[in-house]
């Protein structure tokens, strides 16, 4: 993995909800302008692999669900085996509880690293 798209995860992870203290932290408008540049990286550089899967990830803590969904859909087809593309499935489609367990129950299926 290039340290650029290491660079580019760091600070998407920094920018996901976390739990302190005082509450929640999230910045809003930090991850909007931050998802414009993510675009932009991944259109630039589709040799990337995981900018889509924590833009789905910053997507869904903006409550975009739809846009959450259209960014996950080729990556977890490419990631199809790895439970965690199924659990950020699950979240994003949880609207419907039928198709969410059947999200989590595919990745209970997948075979996880020991």
């Amino acid at each position: 993995m290039s340290i650029a798209e290491q660079a580019y995860i760091a600070y998407a992870k920094h920018l996901l909800p976390k739990q302190s203290p005082y509450g929640i932290e999230f910045n809003r408008n930090k991850v909007e302008e931050f998802l414009t540049q993510l675009d932009s990286i991944i259109d630039k550089h589709p040799e990337y692999q995981y900018p889509p899967y924590f833009k789905a990830k910053l997507l869904l803590a903006l409550g975009d669900k739809e846009d959450t969904l259209n960014a996950i859909l080729p990556f977890a087809r490419k990631k199809r085996n790895d439970f965690w593309v199924w659990q950020l499935l699950g979240e994003t489609l949880n609207e419907n509880p039928d198709i969410e367990f059947a999200c989590y129950c595919k990745a209970l299926s997948c075979k996880s690293p020991q």
